[in-house]
């Protein structure tokens, strides 16, 4: 879209690749407090240390990224 939008966009072609990478790190931001699998998360492990259930299963859509 760069080299596309302004003239001589051709001059972006060298550092095209740092300015994805950075955009990358600034959004990750603000979806990993979008995120909802830190609460779950918690609260899984919350069930699971009360010792009140033996066993706890998460099912849904999507829980977002894996730790």
């Amino acid at each position: 879209m760069v080299r596309a939008a302004l003239p001589f966009g051709g001059i972006f072609n060298p550092i095209l690749d740092n300015l994805i990478d950075i955009l990358t790190q600034l959004q990750s931001g603000t979806l990993d407090r979008l995120a909802f699998y830190e609460s779950t998360s918690a609260f899984v492990n919350y069930l699971k240390d009360s010792g009140n259930y033996s066993m706890v299963v998460i099912t849904g859509h999507s829980l977002g990224k894996c730790k």
